[in-house]
């Protein structure tokens, strides 16, 4: 029995494509997780096997892996980080019972219940015919204008000619009464610090509602208060969470075509020749639309929870160079709602962001011997803003640090 390393690489720190965000949700990069007190705040219904199970579906869902064996020494990887892949000795052994465990319980079944083949399908340019969009359900009419009412064109100078590249459309709801409406009619199961965290996301990224639609920069449509993204993955990723309240709305996944996406290749959307057809008219709409389904959001809040499992994984690697860092950035986390919401947002929107901001703080808090959640908060306030401007993206970082400060925010 042998744990090889995988091809994805999953002690490589997130990847960060300038041109946006990093990683999406399935990139399979979420291992070094321990144990449940080591995910701070995630202890509620939080354990390592649930983690490992997310990592075997991105990995079956995203990669289109289906050697069992490699996805068990990913799963195992979850569990046990610090084995390092090494050979695994003696099949009695309490960690080979693990990994034969893992094969038994998460991978097959997952292989099992895959409708995707063993051989994945031959992928094609935008250029391939297009599987079928699913017919949308309801009365719902969808606009053939190229900019449907309501729906703000966006306009940008490429080459010093302006040209309109897409839409744009906010709801004007709060996410947080949103999501505590949503708990309370037994649609959702989230805390109401997973609430507050979602919340100082959404004043960054969806000017605080529930439902944000951009089609108008490189990642072609990014929607929701997490703004999830057609280029890196991550609107599939949701989409494939919740398929069929997404078929509601004329919207799937088209597992046997891909589309090149500036340097990314993703999966394509049935019924779309090409990506570029997603920015306007009818498609514009049903993405909108589709955002503001109860069954969605609550796809997407599923998604965001396996994010911050995924972040505090990153943050544990990136600060095991600094004795002592992890644990005073984890008792910080924990004890300091402003600091999870600064964190988490600054991963979601550039994770060499977030990297260098926490490794920049926590020393500065070893140096000074600061303990007090509130303290150390203020530390990787200033650390973001330092960090993004090295990364010659100062405005983000002053958005960031100013809109998840406080869950009402003024401007």
């Amino acid at each position: 029995m042998m744990l090889d390393r995988l091809e994805l690489d999953l002690d490589a720190e997130p990847f960060d494509p300038a041109a946006h965000r990093g990683c999406g949700c399935g990139c399979g990069r979420c291992g070094g997780a321990r144990s449940e007190g080591e995910l701070a705040d995630f202890d509620r219904a939080r354990t390592l096997d649930t983690v490992a199970r997310w990592l075997v579906d991105d990995l079956v869902a995203r990669a289109g892996e289906r050697d069992a064996n490699r996805l068990t020494d990913a799963a195992f990887h979850v569990l046990h980080p610090e084995h390092g892949g090494r050979p695994l000795e003696g099949g009695g052994s309490a960690l080979a019972k693990d990994w034969v465990r893992l094969k038994r319980e998460l991978v097959t079944p997952r292989l099992a219940g895959s409708s995707v083949a063993s051989t994945p399908a031959p992928t094609t340019s935008g250029g391939g015919s297009p599987a079928p969009a699913p017919a949308p359900t309801g009365s719902k009419a969808w606009s053939t204008a190229r900019v449907p009412p309501g729906y703000k064109v966006v306009k940008r100078t490429v080459g010093g000619v302006e040209r309109e590249r897409g839409l744009a459309k906010y709801s004007h709801d709060r996410l947080d009464v949103r999501l505590r409406q949503l708990v309370a009619q037994g649609k959702l199961r989230v805390t109401d610090d997973e609430i507050d965290t979602f919340q100082r996301i959404a004043n960054v990224e969806s000017g605080g509602g529930t439902q944000a639609l951009n089609t108008w920069d490189s990642a072609v449509v990014s929607i929701g208060f997490l703004q999830l993204t057609l280029q890196f993955g991550e609107l599939q990723a949701w989409i494939r969470l919740a398929p069929e309240a997404f078929r509601r709305y004329g919207i799937a996944v088209d597992e046997g075509r891909t589309w090149r996406i500036g340097k990314e290749r993703q999966t394509a959307i049935a019924g779309a020749t090409t990506a570029a057809e997603l920015r306007w008219n009818g498609w514009a709409q049903r993405f909108y639309e589709a955002g503001l389904d109860d069954e969605i959001i609550a796809a997407q809040c599923e998604q965001g929870r396996r994010r911050f499992v995924r972040a505090l994984g990153a943050a544990k690697r990136w600060l095991a160079g600094q004795s002592g860092a992890w644990a005073r950035f984890e008792q910080a986390y924990s004890g300091s709602l402003p600091l999870r919401g600064l964190f988490q947002e600054a991963y979601n929107n550039k994770p060499v962001g977030a990297r260098d901001a926490i490794r920049l703080a926590m020393k500065r808090a070893l140096a000074r011997g600061v303990t007090d959640p509130a303290a150390v908060y203020a530390l990787c306030k200033d650390a973001v803003i330092e960090a993004f401007t090295a990364l010659d993206d100062r405005s983000s970082g002053v958005h960031i640090a100013s809109k998840t400060a406080s869950l009402h925010p003024k401007g």
